[in-house]
């Protein structure tokens, strides 16, 4: 029998994430949300999600900064979840960064739907 994957969107635009959300539970997978970072490194530990899909400009915690949190973990298993990052703008210096710090995907927002980012999530994941 197959494990249900977790996914843990955090992302602020509550539009957004409640989409990807459905999209995503759609495909078979367990979805936990968050509307800011605060909490993010919180949760990846206690939930340890198969991938953590997040908003690069959110609110407390920005994306890059819980990206940054993840890699220092000691749990090879919290530091090597995939991230999947959404953004609304296209950075090249950002779009470095993400690649730098070991981000699995970075997405625009403008160029991918809900469902997009579902389907890539789903490739990814298999």
């Amino acid at each position: 029998m197959r494990k249900t994957k977790k996914i843990l969107i955090i992302e602020d635009d509550s539009a957004i994430r409640k989409l990807c959300k459905k999209e995503l539970r759609a495909k078979g997978y367990k979805v936990k949300e968050l509307s800011d970072g605060k909490y993010a490194i919180k949760i990846i530990k206690k939930e340890s999600p198969d991938l953590v899909l997040l908003g690069l400009l959110i609110p407390k915690k920005d994306g890059f900064e819980i990206v940054k949190e993840i890699k220092r973990e000691k749990d090879l298993k919290i530091r090597d979840t995939p991230m999947f990052i959404m953004s609304k703008i296209i950075n090249k210096e950002d779009i470095r960064e993400a690649k730098k710090l070991g981000v699995t995907e970075y997405m625009i927002k403008a160029d991918n739907s809900p469902m997009d980012i579902a389907n890539r999530i789903n490739s990814f994941l298999g």
